[in-house]
């Protein structure tokens, strides 16, 4: 063999492995970014109860960026419907949150009208 043609081979052998290497870290950038939906979902549903407004805040600009770079990737069928499982738990967790959080303030505004109401129509003097 001649050291031109072993040159060549070699040359052909790293350019396979640099090619390996490019899609085995798409694969990986794509599976950690799917990981990280999958570790705020389980951190929000482990310390939600303790939340502060700022921690629901940080909870959906965090989302907001996975999603963004969830955007940036190709998924196929199976890592799709992962994802609609993540980000659906999550979200029921953050609309759960505000639900409750809407049912206290129209709690408070009912109880405020029937107050308003029997001091509208009370004619004793107090």
């Amino acid at each position: 063999m001649t050291t031109n043609r072993i040159s060549r081979i070699v040359m052909v052998m790293v350019i396979a492995i640099i090619g390996c290497n490019i899609s085995a870290s798409a694969v990986n950038t794509k599976e950690k970014c799917i990981k990280k939906l999958e570790k705020l979902t389980k951190e929000v549903k482990k310390e939600s109860a303790t939340f502060t407004e700022e921690d629901w805040d940080a909870v959906l600009e965090q989302y907001t960026a996975i999603n963004e770079e969830l955007k940036t990737y190709e998924l196929d069928e199976t890592e799709l419907r992962k994802v609609g499982k993540l980000k659906g738990r999550l979200l029921g967790m953050v609309a759960k949150k505000d639900i409750a959080k809407g049912s206290k303030v129209l709690n408070d505004f009912l109880q405020q009208m029937g107050g308003f109401l029997e001091g509208l129509l009370d004619d004793t003097d107090e």
